[in-house]
């Protein structure tokens, strides 16, 4: 084989073992992607409309008493009118309602 032929041998499987690598790191992506439990997805999903409604000021992922996996909505004063709003299962995960009072951002000396 020639210099020539050689070098451009080694430049067609250089792009071949690059392509390849990049479809892989591609295709880590989308495994990390769909690794995301079922719970981060349906929160993300729903938490918009949740944080639409007047007087909710927070969602988050935590825990029933029995330790099942659950969406908490933080409210700043229970309602009923509010509680009406919020379903009690979001795609087959319980809603639990937390009530926080208002939640403001601290200043800047860490004092709130």
């Amino acid at each position: 084989m020639t210099a020539f032929l050689k070098s451009a041998w080694v430049g067609a499987l250089l792009v071949v073992v690059l392509i390849a690598a990049c479809s892989r790191s591609g295709r880590e992506q989308q495994e990390k992607d769909m690794k995301k439990t079922g719970i981060d997805v349906v929160k993300e999903k729903h938490a918009p409309e949740l944080l639409s409604l007047h007087g909710v000021v927070g969602v988050y992922i935590g825990q029933t008493g029995a330790g099942d996996s659950c969406i908490y909505v933080m409210v700043v004063r229970r309602d009923t009118d509010l509680v009406r709003k919020i379903p009690t299962a979001l795609e087959g995960y319980p809603v639990l309602i937390q009530e926080t009072g208002e939640i403001r951002p601290m200043n800047e000396k860490g004092a709130g």
